[in-house]
């Protein structure tokens, strides 16, 4: 738990800063951003790259425009058994997410380092018992201009 919830941390400090590096008007690259970020977590379990595309952020910009923030939402898998019925919910797919930016973003990473087969991202059947957990990052907006 402590591995994915600064992996989560850190994901949001890097979309955080690719907003402040981009403009705010690019929700699809904050979107890429964050499961690119997020895909070591992937390493644990091949359920939790549904966790890392179901991920969702929200970027808003501080009133004075000096500063970004970044908040990100992301459904931490229950692993242990029967926790899931007491502290949990259950993450269906909502998409498929193999025509999403970010699900090609994803493919494009796995082909760049040769890992084959490339993932089937529709995740049809899928049920993963989560807990939502959020984190926030804030960052200088470098696009202000006093």
């Amino acid at each position: 738990m402590a591995y994915v919830s600064f992996a989560v941390q850190r994901a949001a400090l890097a979309v955080a800063r690719t907003a402040s590096l981009s403009g705010l008007d690019n929700q699809a690259l904050f979107q890429t951003q964050l499961a690119v970020s997020l895909m070591p977590i992937a390493n644990l379990n091949r359920k939790t790259l549904l966790t890392v595309l179901a991920s969702d952020c929200k970027v808003s910009v501080s009133p004075d425009g000096q500063k970004i923030t970044a908040q990100v939402r992301y459904p931490m898998p229950i692993w242990v058994p029967l926790a899931d019925k007491v502290l949990g919910e259950t993450l269906v797919p909502t998409a498929d997410y193999n025509s999403t930016a970010a699900g090609q973003a994803i493919k494009a990473i796995f082909k760049m380092l040769n890992l084959n087969p490339s993932p089937d991202l529709s995740f049809s059947g899928v049920h993963l018992p989560v807990c939502w957990i959020s984190y926030q990052a804030t960052t200088f907006n470098e696009g202000h201009r006093r």
